[in-house]
């Protein structure tokens, strides 16, 4: 099992404070699909020249019929052409990136905040506004050391546990 792996089945555990399955974001809903010019942050991230263009989707997780996450990913566009067509027919980004060639990745690093909620997130989570969220920010590499994709996820912190071993 890769840390990658380990690292998800950790977060999978522990959503909702309760022992559960490997499948506990058992939904990830697509909202926005595009291909656009990446902005300054995304291409340096990515490790993209200015101009370049990269894949976005955002989108909600749920867990037991419940909004947990609103989420954004990036892919590059150049090494990844077909990548919305895969990202309209698959909800998990591993069997994604399976289908571009990348059989295995690992998480760089990672990024852990906290902030509130505006109107925008309080809808779509159904939350108050003001209520706390966990923000998360990462960069996954293939195993060339080669960007693969960028992420941003906006967790209701009072729905989810995580919980960091080994670090």
């Amino acid at each position: 099992m890769t840390k990658l792996t380990q690292a998800r089945v950790a977060l999978n555990k522990c959503i909702s404070g309760r022992a559960r399955s490997n499948a506990a974001i058992n939904l990830r809903l697509a909202l926005l699909l595009q291909t656009r010019q990446a902005d300054a942050n995304e291409a340096d991230t990515l490790g993209l020249h200015k101009g370049a263009s990269v894949h976005s989707c955002d989108g909600l997780s749920f867990a037991d019929k419940q909004s947990i996450a609103i989420f954004r990913s990036f892919f590059p566009a150049d090494t990844f052409p077909q990548q919305t067509e895969f990202l309209k027919q698959h909800q998990s980004i591993t069997k994604i990136l399976h289908k571009v060639g990348i059989n295995d990745y690992t998480r760089a690093c990672t990024r852990i905040s906290a902030q509130l909620a505006d109107t925008t997130y309080a809808l779509h989570l159904q939350l108050r506004q003001g209520a706390p969220f966990i923000r998360s920010e990462w960069l996954n590499i293939g195993p060339k050391n080669q960007p693969v994709e960028y992420g941003l996820a906006w967790f209701y912190g009072e729905r989810i546990t995580i919980t960091l071993d080994g670090v």
